[in-house]
């Protein structure tokens, strides 16, 4: 298959933005900020939490997660190569 540039940077694009949509912040009213789609691979509070709600999540960097959404990632690459192969999206 051929690849092409433009179709990968909106893939990208598309990802960044989905990712951003998913985000939650609300780790300065005690809450949790997450980051990462479809699994939130940065995980924080800062908050007045129960401990034990605590000690039953994973905190920080969580590097499976980030490699999954890696994946999803290069998938999102090759539909959007895909299409632009296929539907003739990108106009030379």
């Amino acid at each position: 298959m051929n690849i092409k540039t433009t179709p990968i940077l909106i893939a990208i694009l598309v990802f960044i933005s989905i990712t951003g949509f998913y985000s939650t912040n609300d780790a300065p009213s005690d809450g949790w900020t997450e980051i990462g789609f479809p699994y939130p691979f940065y995980t924080f509070t800062g908050g007045k939490i129960d401990p034990a709600a605590v000690n039953e999540i994973e905190m920080g960097f969580i590097l499976r997660y980030f490699l999954i959404d890696l994946l999803v990632l290069a998938l999102f690459i090759y539909v959007f190569n895909y299409a632009d192969k296929t539907y003739k999206i990108v106009k030379k």
